[in-house]
């Protein structure tokens, strides 16, 4: 077990768990004496337990089945040798997706990740264990997808895209080139921002605000602080206890988290003590059925039920924190009084452990989850036993509206951008600040480029994500003027609609450069190769995303592709002035490209594009009137022919900026 890491090292607990289930051995010993040999018994044993997880009406314990015959295939094979059962090779000798009906945890590990490109699982769904495991590394996988009727051969090319959740059976060239052009745009936009990860996270003007990661194993703790995280703003550490039929020890989560401390390097970790109940069900907790169960049972309200696994855990943090900088953070906190019991059960682990001649850091600090709305309006009594806050924004909301989050039949109440709940965020920041302790947040709002120059102008102290989204993130805050935020998020909390706060969050005067050059030579594209105007409009609009133009290149796509339905803007003598003003630009901008050879547009061949896209900021008619002085341009027959013949984009550049006088 000790060279397993992360997810991996929980899964694999999870499946020691069933093999040490005290039930799971008695029903072999039983069948064993009734005169059963040891291969009948486990198989008979694994049947029954099948039988009882097949009953279940949860599709995620239905799924547990896969892992109870991957547990009785590797004790069969221990026990009587490899040679005994059938052996199904997964050994990859080059790139390759897997198709299979399932996968178990077993195969799944013992396959070359280098080599493997994605899975297509037929009856594994996204709550399996291999599903889990193969997201965690990155792995494209797509689940409950019945493939059988595509009849696919075991050489031909396909393609999965893991974010709309698509299966291409057999891609034709336009299409493969699709995705390369795909895949390199997106490595060219990882690898700008890996380019600057390790720079502090601060506004252009040198407030500085902690860019933090949500995670939930050491392998997303690695990566995570390889994309620049400047400390773990939440680990979800329910995932050890969760998959499994007994809660894990003291050993295994002491050696779990000192790893994750140690790989912090002094970078403060959060752990947030296990938030069990509601989605997150325990069976060897004996939690029960609640009709309201994100209103019920969990959390830090089964603590007193369960203060030894609290105690426990808290043993856990306290033996990591020797090693460096570990936080602990107590969630679905509701009122004073559940802060003091916690921070009392505290104390009490340090005495024991001094005791014991254990070393620990003693000064730990002890936080909450903001998440219940009664807190917003405790702050000054809780702050008195707590050391920070740090507001999940997801429950926070569906908390404040009474919406559930996942009702799909509710989703217009459960609004991120009403100006009531922005108000009660930044009543608690004030709060907060006036006790004298740090906030942040660790929802999924942290990670929103769209509110974060509203956070910052409210004084987050600290902004916890994915660790995918940090680079991109703390690439945005460095374009951000904080007394802009400030003056902005004093406007947006005093709005009185949604959607007017939508716009507001729009307002480019928030960033330290308010405007840009209209045209600049990364936007002219010498000799572009594309094969129509599909292609075209893609390649330009991917530049303007890759410059920092966009931030939504589909959405500014789909704004181009309204006009040019609209009618061909085929203009003649082969050029194309496709156009838009959009919400999704956010700097004016004239894009050209001359192609290496004319492609149909409309009824009309064209070697030339100038794309414009317009900020809706902008005048009202500042697109049209570019529009018309590209066109009148365009009448000059000298003018043609000097764009015909520039020998090089640099040429291009110097011609159009002389001839528009910009």
């Amino acid at each position: 077990m000790e060279s397993k890491n992360g997810v991996e090292h929980d899964i694999i607990q999870a499946h020691l768990s069933i093999i040490s289930d005290a039930v799971f051995l008695s029903v072999i010993t039983g069948f064993i004496d009734k005169g059963k040999n040891s291969w009948e018994a486990i198989i008979l044993a694994a049947m029954n337990f099948c039988d009882v997880l097949n009953r279940s009406s949860s599709k995620y314990i239905k799924e547990r089945t896969l892992d109870v015959l991957d547990i009785t295939t590797q004790l069969l094979t221990n026990i009587y040798g490899t040679d005994t059962l059938p052996q199904n090779s997964l050994a990859l000798q080059e790139p390759a997706i897997i198709l299979a009906d399932n996968l178990t945890l077993s195969k799944f590990l013992s396959i070359d990740k280098s080599l493997l490109a994605g899975m297509v699982l037929l009856s594994t769904g996204k709550t399996s264990h291999t599903a889990i495991l193969a997201r965690s590394l990155g792995i494209p996988a797509l689940t409950d997808i019945d493939f059988s009727a595509l009849h696919l051969d075991p050489q031909q090319e396909i393609i999965i895209d893991g974010n709309p959740g698509i299966l291409i059976s057999a891609p034709d060239e336009r299409v493969l080139q699709y995705y390369r052009n795909e895949i390199a745009v997106q490595q060219n936009m990882q690898q700008q921002m890996l380019a600057n990860v390790t720079l502090p996270a601060a506004t252009a003007d040198g407030h500085r605000i902690e860019i933090a990661a949500n995670i939930a194993s050491l392998t997303e703790a690695a990566s995570a602080f390889s994309s620049g995280a400047e400390g773990i703003g939440l680990f979800r550490t329910e995932i050890s206890f969760m998959d499994r039929e007994t809660s894990p020890d003291y050993a295994e989560l002491a050696e779990l988290y000192t790893q994750v401390i140690k790989l912090a390097d002094s970078k403060s970790v959060i752990f947030r003590t296990f938030d069990i109940g509601g989605d997150k069900p325990v069976n060897y907790l004996s939690i029960g059925e609640e009709e309201n169960p994100f209103l019920g049972f969990r959390a830090v309200r089964t603590y007193p039920h369960y203060r030894e696994l609290f105690a426990m855990q808290l043993k856990a943090i306290l033996t990591a924190s020797a090693r460096g900088n570990a936080k602990i953070m107590i969630p679905m906190i509701a009122n004073v009084g559940e802060v003091i019991w916690c921070r009392d059960v505290l104390e009490s682990v340090k005495r024991e452990m001094r005791s014991a001649g254990l070393t620990f850091n003693d000064d730990i600090e002890l936080g909450i989850m903001l998440e219940v709305p009664s807190v917003i309006f405790a702050i000054q009594e809780i702050a008195d036993y707590a050391d920070f806050f740090s507001i999940g924004s997801n429950d926070l909301t569906q908390y404040f509206f009474a919406a559930d989050r996942g009702n799909t039949r509710v989703a217009d109440v459960y609004d991120n951008y009403s100006p009531a709940f922005l108000r009660a965020m930044r009543f608690a920041v004030d709060e907060v600040h006036r006790a004298g302790k740090w906030i942040g947040i660790c929802g999924e709002l942290g990670a929103s480029k769209d509110f974060l120059p509203l956070f910052t102008g409210m004084g987050f102290d600290e902004l916890s994500m994915s660790g995918t989204a940090i680079p991109g993130v703390k690439h945005a805050l460095r374009e951000l003027n904080s007394e802009k935020c400030q003056r902005l998020a004093g406007e947006i909390v005093a709005l009185r609609r949604s959607d007017e706060v939508k716009s507001a969050l729009h307002d480019p005067d928030v960033k330290t450069e308010s405007t840009r050059p209209l045209l600049a030579p990364e936007f002219i594209l010498s000799c572009l190769a594309a094969r129509d105007k599909n292609e075209i409009i893609k390649m330009m609009t991917d530049n303007l995303w890759l410059h920092h133009r966009t931030d939504n290149r589909d959405r500014l796509c789909d704004d181009i592709w309204t006009r040019e339905d609209a009618f061909s803007t085929a203009v003649g003598y082969g050029f194309a002035i496709p156009h838009a003003k959009s919400d999704h630009i956010r700097f004016s901008t004239i894009s050209m490209a001359t192609l290496d050879k004319p492609v149909t547009w409309g009824d009309r061949q064209v070697e030339t594009v100038f794309l414009l896209t317009v900020s809706k900021s902008a005048d009202p008619n500042e697109h049209m009137k570019y529009f018309s002085t590209l066109a009148r341009k365009l009448m000059n027959e000298e003018f043609r022919h000097e764009i015909k013949h520039a020998e090089n984009a640099t040429v291009l550049y110097n011609l159009m900026a002389r001839t528009l006088a910009i």
